[in-house]
């Protein structure tokens, strides 16, 4: 039922450049013609992502996501290797040049409006998490800040970003960093042993490899005997049977030692401890060449885990990859590629060429000239990973081992299992005339390297897991697994089928290779059986069983419906599991249970279990329904909602054979939901506020339980038991603003606060409390509230009144007279003899008058203020955002008090009258140094003559001197706020200065750079003549003023600066007047003295426009007026 909106759409702009040069695109033609800007006219312009902007659930609370962008224009080169004739070297040779313009998105905020926010900071590279809280006035609440570092590389003027450090910080209260360290990267000289990312220096898949290359393109092998994608390898092939030929190039085999440089190798962690990681290269098995080979990235070794504290504790963890046979169970997923089949040479240099024929008699030299290199991989592929394992042994010293073993389907070479089968690639051509030279033959893996079909749901499904004794001979326990393909409908997944093709290279006909491959949909996975075998350590065969079996049965959907769990003594559990789609089609005439699970199937909310059924088994016996439980639903009159409304539930010790599952009978002429007739309500719901919140249940001994739910009904303010939440009120005051509102609090005369008994505020007494209930079955009610006195006793008075007539129905008193200068509990017990169903209460202090104002020594204050049943039991919260609650009162009206650090850890405990309980101290082995921090805020550029203000924040450390000075002036200390006024001979860049001492910290100073500009002045204008004009071009209405004599024809408008404010010592140095004709986007200068005549009139008919005058003065400083406009409604259609 939860919705997804993808409303932001990211678009780009793509096109292909050919290269100088270039005539004729011979390599990867078909992407070059797809995106060919020149021949096709226009660039491609396609949404190239749709990112989630909002994920909203059934009840209708929703969380947004917001991002910032910015613009990027990335340029990827298609770069091949073809062979010199004349000197036998690989030429590199840029085709063409594909561009992609559009903007790059970054998450920038995720928002609950309920609860309040994340933001991120930083583009590419993340530089900062900030919570804040909407219950807390929007404040942050904690910031998580990462903090990089650069180092050098191996080539001159490169540099590279590692992350160094990860810190939590809140207020003044601040953890110690997460930091890193990297393999090869050195902190100290600030040094890292990589390249640029540019290099040659790299293995097959990109990874570093120390080699010295003069290019990328790759040594090949040849092997003319083999079939299919054998024939062109990257590897040798040892004890080969038959010709090879090796193409010369760049040694990108892999290097483990290099490839790890710059991997993560420690993580410190904020309490000391920490966790080292070593790796090794990446495994595989060939089986064509029958050898292990080393690449695809590097796998973990070891890992170190430290707590810290004792280093007797140290965990190292070993990892092994092979099988039982001591061979890698590792397999490739995709098989890098690097060699484009042409169909005849072509010099690079000149117009030589030369045909298959006339190379063929030397196969050598044949291979050499018709497979062009490429520096990038060809292959395509969805997978991130290069190498998956078949199985894996992670050993603990003192601890023994766990094997997994892992399904691992669908890697490269495979033969097809199942539905999948490797793609296989072909040619078409117009005839059988034209050969097709070195790639006469087409095959899975081949030239143009099509994708094969999708199976990562396939691959790393745990099929086995063993825990062996530390000697690894003793099995302890075993699980074996196994699963199952589901599919939407049917016994195969939806096809989705897609075409690759390319044109043949260097071929002057109609050649092309292709391949049609398959995108698997609409299918899943999921357990079938699972197997668990425990072992006798003395003896391995004793042992026992148990098994678990699952089904998916439904004709409706693909959901789990049942299980089936063997013990080892033979017993059977089976649990059975009803969905809103099991129960078909629910026709109009359906009472209101089966409409509800009709708007669940119609919200998609099929997941949600309505019935569940357990029986038992026992050996020899008959099976049994030894459990169940039942969902109503109800939409509480309310369209649309689907809310539970019952839960019920049936337990039978001894079982029943005659269950009767669930399900919809025609009674008359309604459908109704049936089911077994043994089944008791355990709870039912009375009401739920809009959030789709409980207020009220009743469980299945008849007691009432209701909650007022506030702060955007994230967090309970008030619970209560043998209540209802109509029946009774409840105010702390700390939600009384709309949007933090229980609605079941009492309602004010007025907003005049002190500070609170458990939250930030409480109520004066002036301030008179009113609410409307509802009548609950009882004698009487209770008043409960406590108050803090100024001096003398408060007199609290409650009245009730008929809900209809307002009519007073009973009046009652309490003197309120605590013993001390704290807040005192009081109540009484008001009869509600004659009180209707619905009824008013009021609560007034009395002998108040007016003209009190909020403030927090404002006395006498009253909080916690109750009316409720007499028998019902309130337990009020009010919290500390967003930690948790900052007090609990219970029934008996004893309260705990819990204080928070900014971190959201819990630092002091409380009691009723404020004594500690607990206190919690948090230190680090890394506690971070106390020092110096502030900021400096305020304007980026000021106006000269009108004083700005700059304002630094707080330190954290007590007893800091503030002081401040612009450029190199005196220090003055003036606190945390500074309030410089620039004359008009300091106009230009300056820079203010707040310094920070401290008697043990020492000083730290702060800079921010500002521009002073001169402060604009006003002008005044008027104007004379035409201000309006007909259909006709006859002018209709003009403009008066006094300061401009006689008169201008019926066409013109006079304007003339009447008045401007500027310093004694100013005088006015220029005047430019411009007009600006509507619809039109410049503006033309008209005149510039100190008035003008303007003419409405263009190309003989008036037309509408604006005018402005830019008045200057001798010093630079500039004022603007903006007469008032001319119109002209032509032309009229």
């Amino acid at each position: 039922g939860t919705k997804y909106f993808f409303d932001v759409q990211v678009e780009a702009t793509q096109y292909a450049i050919k290269s100088p040069g270039i005539t004729d695109v011979q390599f990867q033609k078909r992407e070059f013609e797809q995106f060919d800007s020149v021949g096709n006219g226009a660039p491609v312009i396609y949404n190239s992502e749709w990112r989630l902007s909002k994920k909203q659930s059934p009840s209708g609370a929703q969380i947004s996501y917001q991002y910032w962008s910015e613009e990027y224009t990335s340029e990827n080169e298609v770069i091949v290797g073809i062979r010199n004739y004349n000197n036998s070297s690989i030429e590199r040779k840029v085709i063409y040049k594909m561009i992609t313009e559009g903007n790059r998105y970054y998450l920038s905020n995720i928002l609950s409006p309920s609860t309040g926010g994340i933001s991120l900071s930083g583009g590419e590279t993340l530089t900062n998490i900030a919570l804040w809280d909407s219950r807390k006035n929007y404040t942050p609440v904690k910031s998580i800040s990462f903090t990089y570092q650069t180092f050098g590389t191996l080539t001159p003027n490169i540099n590279r970003w590692f992350l160094k450090s990860i810190q939590e910080t809140a207020g003044c209260d601040i953890m110690p960093p997460y930091q890193f360290t990297y393999i090869g990267v050195d902190y100290v000289n600030g040094l890292c042993n990589l390249p640029d990312i540019y290099s040659d220096s790299k293995d097959f898949w990109g990874y570093y490899n120390g080699r010295v290359n003069a290019s990328s393109f790759p040594k090949l092998y040849v092997y003319p005997s083999e079939t299919s994608a054998e024939q062109v390898r990257i590897w040798s092939k040892p004890n080969h049977i038959g010709a090879e030929y090796i193409l010369d190039g760049a040694d990108r085999n892999m290097d483990a030692a290099n490839a790890q440089i710059g991997s993560l190798e420690t993580i410190r962690y904020p309490t000391g401890g920490s966790a080292t990681l070593a790796y090794e290269a990446n495994e595989f098995y060939d089986p064509a060449a029958n050898q292990t080979y080393k690449g695809g990235g590097l796998r973990v070794k070891s890992t170190t885990i430290f707590d810290g504290v004792n280093p007797e504790s140290i965990v190292v963890k070993t990892y092994s990859y092979k099988d039982a046979s001591n061979v890698s169970s590792g397999r490739l997923i995709n098989r890098p590629v690097f060699h484009i089949p042409t169909y005849e040479y072509r010099d690079p240099e000149s117009a030589l060429t030369k045909s298959y024929a006339s190379l063929s008699s030397n196969p050598a030299n044949m291979y050499e000239h018709l497979l062009v290199r490429s520096a990038d991989d060809l292959s395509q592929s969805y997978y991130d990973q290069a190498v998956g394992y078949q199985r894996g042994v992670i050993s603990m010293e003192g601890a023994g081992s766990v094997e997994y073993q892992f399904a691992l389907p669908a890697t490269y070479g495979a033969s097809p299992s199942g539905e999948w089968s490797a793609t296989v690639n072909k040619f078409v051509r117009p005839s059988s005339c034209p050969e097709m030279g070195v790639a006469s033959s087409g095959g899975t893996w081949r030239y143009p390297y099509t994708i094969n079909p999708n199976f990562s749901h396939g691959r790393g499904q745990l099929i086995k897991k063993i825990e062996w004794n530390e000697a690894g001979t003793k099995k302890v326990n075993e699980i074996i697994n196994s699963y199952q393909y589901i599919f939407k409908s049917g016994s195969a997944s939806d096809k989705v089928y897609g075409i690759t093709y390319d044109h043949y290279p260097n071929s002057p006909y109609q050649t092309y290779f292709y391949g049609k491959y398959s995108l698997l949909t609409d299918v899943e996975v999921v357990v079938l059986s699972d197997t668990i075998i425990t072992y006798d350590l003395n003896d391995q065969n004793k042992f026992s069983i148990t098994s678990s079996d699952y089904f998916f049965e439904s004709t409706y959907h693909k959901l789990l419906t049942r299980s089936r769990s063997t013990a080892a003594d033979g017993t059977i559990i089976t649990r059975k599991i009803k969905y809103p789609l099991d129960f078909g089609s629910i026709p109009g005439n359906s009472d209101n249970y089966l409409k509800r699970i009709k708007d669940l199937q119609d919200n998609f909310r099929n997941g949600t279990p309505i019935e569940q059924v357990t029986l038992q088994q026992k050996p020899g016996e008959p099976e049994k329904v030894v459990g169940a439980a039942l969902v109503k639903f109800s939409d509480f009159g309310v369209a649309g909602k689907v809310l539970p409304e019952q839960s019920l539930s049936l337990k039978i010790d001894q079982g029943v054979t005659n269950f009767s599952y669930s399900g919809q009978t025609l009674e008359g002429p309604t459908y109704v939901l049936s089911f077994d007739s043994r089944y008791r309500v355990d709870n039912t719901f009375l009401a739920f506020d809009n959030y789709n919140l409980p207020m009220t249940s009743v469980s299945r001994n008849r007691v009432l339980t209701s909650t007022h739910w506030g702060f955007g009904k994230t967090v309970p303010i008030v619970q209560a038991v043998n209540t209802r939440a109509s029946e009774f009120v409840f105010s702390n005051f700390e939600t009384d603003a709309t949007e933090n509102a229980t609605g079941n609090e009492f309602q004010l005369s007025g907003n005049i606060y002190g500070r609170g008994r458990t939250g930030d505020r409480a109520i004066h007494p002036s301030v008179v409390l009113t609410k409307t209930l509802q009548k609950a079955e009882v004698s009487n009610y209770v008043l409960s509230f406590w108050l803090k006195k100024q001096s003398s006793s408060v007199t609290v008075q409650v009245q009730l009144k008929n809900a209809s007539t307002s009519a007073v129905i009973s009046t009652n008193s309490i003197v309120a007279d605590p013993a001390g200068a704290e807040f005192q509990h009081f109540q009484k017990k008001i009869s509600m003899s004659g009180v209707p169903s619905t009824f008013i209460v009021e609560v007034k202090g009395l002998g108040f008058g007016g003209g009190y104002t909020s403030a927090p020594e404002l006395l006498p204050v009253i909080d916690d203020v109750s009316f409720y049943p007499e028998g019902a039991d309130l337990t009020t919260y009010t919290y500390s955002f967003p930690f948790g609650p900052n007090s609990v009162t219970s029934a008996t009206q004893i309260t705990t008090f819990i204080t928070y650090d900014s971190l959201g850890r819990q630092k002091y405990l409380w009691d009723q009258d404020k004594n500690l309980i607990q206190k919690n101290t948090y230190k680090y082995t890394l506690n971070p140094a106390n020092q110096l921090t502030s900021s400096i805020s305020g304007p980026s550029s000021v106006y000269d003559l009108i004083p700005e203000s700059f304002t630094a924040t707080e330190s954290c450390i007590d007893g800091v001197t503030y002081e401040w000075r612009v450029d190199t002036g005196t220090w003055q200390e003036v606190g945390l706020k500074f309030t410089p006024t620039f004359s008009s001979s300091q106009t230009g860049q300056h820079d203010v200065h707040l310094r920070l001492s401290h008697p043990v910290f020492g000083t730290v100073t702060y800079t921010k750079s500002i521009e002073v500009l001169l402060s604009p002045f006003s002008v005044t204008a008027c104007e004379k003549g035409a201000k309006t004009f007909n259909c006709s071009g006859t002018v209709v209405e003009t403009y008066s003023c006094a300061s401009i004599p006689g008169s201008g024809s019926s066409s013109e408008t006079i304007y003339k600066i009447t008045g401007y404010s500027v310093s004694g010592t100013e005088t006015i140095s220029s005047y430019l007047w411009e007009k600006q004709i509507d619809n039109q986007f410049d503006w033309t200068t008209v005149g510039t003295t100190e008035s003008v005549t303007v003419s409405a009139l263009i190309e003989g008919q008036p037309k509408s426009y604006r005018m402005r005058c830019t008045v200057t003065t001798n010093t630079g400083r500039i004022g603007y007026a903006y007469p008032q406009e001319v119109y002209s409604p032509i032309p009229c259609n």
